[in-house]
């Protein structure tokens, strides 16, 4: 059977009913050829569940013949889910099986041979980065015994391989052992970086960075293997998502697999509504792109201007923003999105506002909110991006294309996947309703407008902010240093206490707390201040 040449994108707005639509016509398709394996893989377990209960209305409701249907995930399944799936797809099930995108990503590929495969939103798990990041006075881990390093064309990096003498049996037991649950001391990213060197996937970076005073250790890799399996298995290969070819996925897919992108519709006569026909009013905070975790640490009168003017505010630009965007809602009820571990301004405590994370697929119990404020911050932060950077190199793409297909998935769409649980996702054409939306700055913007039908959004930049001059930002920043400096060399040369040193200098206990952190290393190294005690726990993540 040849390889596929196309992955099909079916596309809408938010809410348009591409899964709905789809599993319509699936079905009927499914009663003209029976004998096909299809596979409808999710985003999550809840909308595996969503999705084949949708199914099941429209078969039971159907005149046509039964098409046979199952779910397989945690939920349904005691034991092994994957052993399930590969047992259905090996024994030649005929019908549908419904399945989480985790699932589709670790089964083996060969069973999918000749499979219909259908995945609602962008599967990330089949084209991801893999990172792994720890303390380096912690090296020495077992698994890391399996490791060897060689050199790499990259400055600061090597390469990271297997040794030779440890036999392959041996690692993927300890593979193994995480998967099923048996060894909880690893977590399951430690798996993906044995896995990928296991099955000699291209090339793993290693490296060391400084970071508040510790050393740290990164292995680095992207994981796209998994995905070019796939292609070169299934039989129909179709993704319902908003946005594809600005993902890691669709870049890799388009520009290194040699796959056409193929834009497509369910059938011609079902025409997905592609934008919103909703009144809406965008108000960017930042007049640039850049809008980060670390730009959301910083206090907002160090950073940023208004008209030309430093700000005066000390809260950090995370809880600053939200002041700003509560000064625009004027107490209208909205959904509010953080990260996990951003601080919530007291002015967005009240129950006129709905807190969510990013990981908002699926979830459709908030359209009776009309505004939504999106504060969070997925950026790459410059590890991840020197990974895309090396992988494109590598493989001689586009090294600007990928870290923007990244940065696209990662925020851009992100955002508008939240700001889009409203009721923007109900046509409301003739309505004279305005939503309010909220977002970090012009390049967020500018990507939801464009989800709008011409003339139905407009960007109202009365809020917006700059970043104060780098030069000014550099000189303050030193008059910080010297302040703290000043008011601890006092201390130790015992010339006063302490509170009346802060007091001297002219500011603040929490200012002077702030200072001492920001440049707490510096301090360490002129014996002012005691280095801290950090703890040894491992950091291990995954950048998916």
């Amino acid at each position: 059977m040849p390889m596929i040449t196309e992955i099909y994108h079916v596309s809408s707005r938010c809410g348009g009913g591409k899964s709905l639509h789809t599993i319509q016509e699936l079905h009927r398709h499914l009663s003209q050829v029976p004998q096909e394996t299809v596979v409808f893989a999710s985003k999550t377990n809840d909308l595996t569940q969503q999705n084949h209960e949708g199914f099941q209305v429209v078969s039971n409701q159907s005149k046509a013949q039964f098409i046979e249907s199952i779910r397989i995930d945690s939920s349904t399944e005691q034991g092994s889910v994957i052993q399930e799936f590969s047992e259905h797809l090996a024994s030649g099930y005929r019908g549908v099986i419904f399945i989480s995108h985790e699932s589709l990503s670790r089964v083996r590929p060969d069973l999918l041979k000749g499979v219909r495969l259908i995945v609602d939103e962008v599967p990330q798990e089949l084209a991801h980065a893999i990172t792994v990041r720890y303390e380096d006075k912690d090296h020495g881990s077992k698994w890391e015994a399996f490791l060897k390093e060689a050199p790499s064309p990259h400055a600061g990096y090597q390469k990271t391989v297997l040794d030779p003498s440890v036999s392959e049996e041996e690692v993927q037991r300890y593979i193994d052992n995480i998967r099923e649950g048996r060894d909880t001391s690893t977590t399951q990213v430690v798996a993906l970086l044995l896995e990928f060197l296991l099955e000699d996937y291209e090339v793993m970076y290693t490296t060391t960075s400084s970071s508040d005073g510790r050393i740290y250790r990164l292995y680095q890799a992207i994981h796209w293997q998994k995905l070019n399996q796939i292609i070169k298995n299934v039989d129909h290969f179709a993704i319902l998502s908003a946005q594809l070819k600005k993902t890691l996925l669709g870049f890799i897919a388009e520009h290194h697999c040699g796959i056409t992108i193929k834009e497509a519709t369910i059938t011609p006569n079902i025409n997905l509504e592609t934008k919103h026909k909703n009144w809406a009013r965008i108000f960017p905070i930042l007049e640039k792109e850049g809008w980060s975790s670390t730009l959301k640490k910083r206090p907002a009168n160090e950073i940023l201007s208004h008209a030309g003017t430093p700000v005066t505010s000390t809260d950090t630009v995370a809880v600053y923003a939200q002041q700003i965007a509560a000064d625009i809602l004027k107490g209208r009820k909205s959904i509010l999105t953080l990260n996990k571990n951003d601080p919530l301004h007291p002015c967005m405590d009240t129950d006129n506002i709905a807190r969510t994370t990013n990981a908002v697929h699926g979830q459709n119990n908030l359209r009776h909110f009309d505004h939504a404020i999106y504060l969070a911050s997925s950026r790459p932060d410059p590890f991840e991006v020197k990974s895309l950077q090396m992988f494109a190199v590598d493989h001689n793409l586009d090294v600007d294309g990928i870290v923007g297909a990244v940065r696209t998935e990662r925020c851009y769409e992100s955002a508008y996947q939240c700001v889009a649980r409203t009721s923007i996702r109900s046509p409301q054409a003739n309505s004279e309703k305005e939503h309010i939306l909220i977002v970090p700055d012009m390049g967020y913007a500018k990507y939801i407008q464009s989800w709008f039908e011409p003339g139905y959004a407009v960007i109202d930049t009365q809020h917006l902010h700059t970043k104060q001059p780098t030069a000014k930002r550099d000189n303050e920043k030193d008059k910080r240093r010297k302040i703290v400096i000043q008011i601890l060399a006092d201390q130790q040369n015992k010339r006063g206490k302490l509170k009346d040193l802060i007091a001297q200098a002219g500011i603040s206990p929490s200012s002077f707390k702030r200072y001492k952190e920001e440049f707490r290393p510096e301090l360490e190294v002129l014996g002012l201040i005691h280095p801290k005690r950090y703890s040894t726990k491992t950091d291990i993540k995954t950048a998916a």
